[in-house]
């Protein structure tokens, strides 16, 4: 078999013509590399370039050792090879910067600082997030949290998408600046405490779409300047049948006591919370009589009633008592 032996004329340094560099427009570090033979020993192989070339004799990697002429060490994915409009997808410089086009990385990354696109990984692990519209400052995630810029309708936002792509919830300000929570599903606020307002500005507070139940658990609302528009109330209540010879004590705390039984020689003495300590002047209860008999009142508990009125709950009435300084007052039924 014939082996194919390839020559070429290399100018030697004394080449005033310039007709090498004017013809091809080499680059000055593949000219400088032209001029040199090399040097090749056992299997050792020295010279400023060592190129690879695909099926069409055209070369798509190189290594350079001409850190002067060309900074890049490791070059792949290369067009216009040794042109001075040479363009490579991985360059590797000698000084130890990596730039790397499309490239798929997997593994782990440690990095101090970088930028994707507009996105920057600044030191001390924040993570500067820019908004869309123009702006001086810039949204960022650091070890404290996520701060957001805002512009009304246009703020920065954080937003969920289920797996399907479709919309599941939003964080972010609405036009007049109020922070708006949506969901698909939902919104369920879990906290023992949720305040809602300042003393600066206390706007409204919009609670479900009509058909919703709001269900405050047990909770106690204090501070209520007024109440409109009020549709049915139903009261939490307790029922209680009295025997005869019975000196009643009320102690709950549902606000409407109903009475279905009373028994001959029975008394109401007193009323109690089961924490007295939640009493209020201006605390209100209800007692329904619903039995034929009435009860009467002691006086030796911490019931007054009105010289005048009548010192017993009558059968079938419904009785208001109000709380003040220690006692329940039942209201006059003037005769």
């Amino acid at each position: 078999m014939s082996k194919k032996i390839v020559t070429a004329t290399i100018p030697d340094k004394e080449d005033t013509t310039g007709k090498l560099e004017a013809e091809v427009r080499k680059a000055d570090y593949l000219i400088a590399a032209l001029k040199d033979l090399g040097t090749a020993k056992a299997g050792l192989v020295l010279g400023h370039i060592i190129a690879a070339m695909d099926g069409n004799e055209v070369v798509k990697s190189y290594m350079s050792g001409d850190a002067d002429l060309n900074p890049t060490a490791f070059a792949a994915g290369v067009n216009n090879f040794g042109m001075t409009n040479e363009t490579k997808k991985v360059d590797i410089r000698h000084d130890g910067k990596a730039i790397l086009e499309d490239a798929e990385i997997k593994g782990k990354i440690t990095a101090k600082s970088g930028i994707i696109e507009k996105l920057t990984m600044a030191e001390n692990g924040v993570i500067e997030l820019p908004p869309m519209f123009s702006s001086s400052i810039k949204g960022a995630i650091t070890s404290e949290g996520i701060s957001l810029v805002y512009q009304g309708s246009n703020s920065q936002k954080i937003e969920w998408y289920t797996g399907t792509g479709t919309f599941a919830g939003l964080i972010a300000p609405n036009s007049q600046g109020h922070l708006s929570l949506s969901s698909s599903f939902g919104v369920s606020i879990q906290s023992q405490l949720i305040n809602i307002g300042t003393e600066a500005f206390a706007g409204n507070i919009n609670i479900g779409s009509g058909l919703a139940e709001i269900d405050f658990n047990g909770s106690s609302i204090n501070n209520i300047k007024e109440m409109t528009n009020i549709g049915y109330t139903t009261m939490a209540s307790l029922t209680f049948t009295i025997a005869s010879n019975t000196a009643l004590t009320l102690r709950h705390d549902a606000p409407l006591s109903i009475l279905t039984s009373v028994g001959s020689n029975s008394f109401l003495k007193s009323i109690y919370m089961n924490d007295n300590n939640l009493l209020r002047d201006g605390s209100i209860k209800w007692i329904l009589n619903r039995s034929t008999s009435g009860i009467s009142i002691a006086t030796d508990g911490n019931i007054r009633i009105n010289s005048g009125d009548y010192a017993s709950l009558q059968s079938h009435s419904l009785t208001p008592f109000i709380y003040s300084a220690g006692y329940w007052y039942k209201h006059s039924d003037h005769r």
